[in-house]
């Protein structure tokens, strides 16, 4: 029972998830708040991002179907939208130091953003500032 009861005051301090003092500390997130509410922004995580500021995200593109784990044929496409929106302002492209899925050296290589912000969890590209 003791470990029971230790497991419940980590949770109690804390918090679960999206709902942890981790996520609710997080610079990037607070700069990302500043934003207006029609951002878009791309990230390897996008519920995080929808549920901590609002703001629309979508997943970054991937070379794998997430369900299927087969190759995904617009991967390139993809990427080219993406990189096209952040380039020309109307999107960031955000990378979270503790998610680690995304290769951010990929993305930074393909489609060359400017770094708005660099926090000690994250950092910002794109083209705008709030």
């Amino acid at each position: 029972m003791p470990s029971l009861i230790e497991t419940a005051r980590g949770y109690h301090t804390d918090g679960v998830g999206y709902n942890s003092v981790f996520w609710h500390q997080s610079s990037t997130l607070e700069i990302l708040r500043d934003y207006p509410k029609t951002t878009r922004v791309y990230v390897d995580d996008p519920y995080v991002i929808r549920y901590k500021t609002g703001l629309y995200a979508i997943s970054l593109p991937a070379k794998l179907g997430r369900m299927s784990a087969q190759p995904n044929n617009n991967f390139q496409e993809e990427m080219n939208v993406m990189c096209n929106e952040v380039n020309q302002g109307k999107a960031l492209y955000v990378y979270l130091n503790f998610l680690k899925r995304a290769k951010q050296e990929e993305v930074l290589e393909t489609c060359l953003p400017n770094l708005l912000f660099t926090t000690d969890d994250g950092s910002i590209y794109g083209e705008f500032k709030p």
